[in-house]
């Protein structure tokens, strides 16, 4: 949550360049994808299947 706050922060202060406002959007979209995704695969490895972390 704190680096989605971070992201939106930096965003907004770059408003005034649209092309680096949207390349950086892309890029912050894809890294907390990322990280979502790998956190909700290490909880279901961890709850579901008993896998140690």
């Amino acid at each position: 949550m704190g680096l989605q706050l971070l992201s939106e922060l930096i965003l907004y202060l770059l408003i005034d360049a649209v092309l680096i406002s949207t390349v950086l959007q892309l890029i912050f979209s894809v890294v907390l994808a990322v990280l979502n995704i790998s956190a909700l695969t290490t909880l279901y490895g961890y709850y579901v299947e008993k896998r140690p972390i």
